[in-house]
């Protein structure tokens, strides 16, 4: 289950160099909630440890599939739109 996080991971630091942050960080919150509420549902159930390590590993693996499907899915070309005109502030050049 580790190469999960070893894909999660390295999802998330491409999107970091492309600044593309949302799909990987909405990724790692989904594996949040899911071991919140699958925590919380195992323990009204008694469950036992082995239970508890199975959903640790269905979260790496719903993270690793998440982070993956959203960089698959998001659009890396560049941006459409015009680009503002940079002035540095103390170079004394004024239009």
């Amino acid at each position: 289950m580790y190469a999960f996080i070893g894909l999660a991971l390295s999802m998330y630091f491409s999107s970091q160099g492309a600044a593309k942050m949302l799909g990987p960080v909405l990724a790692q919150t989904v594996r949040l909630l899911f071991i919140g509420l699958g925590g919380w549902w195992l323990s009204m159930h008694h469950a036992t440890a082995a239970d508890f390590f199975v959903l640790a590993a269905a979260s790496m693996v719903v993270l690793g599939v998440l982070s993956a499907a959203s960089v698959f899915l998001t659009r890396w070309g560049p941006k459409t739109g015009t680009i503002a005109q940079v002035h540095p502030a103390l170079s004394g050049v004024v239009d």
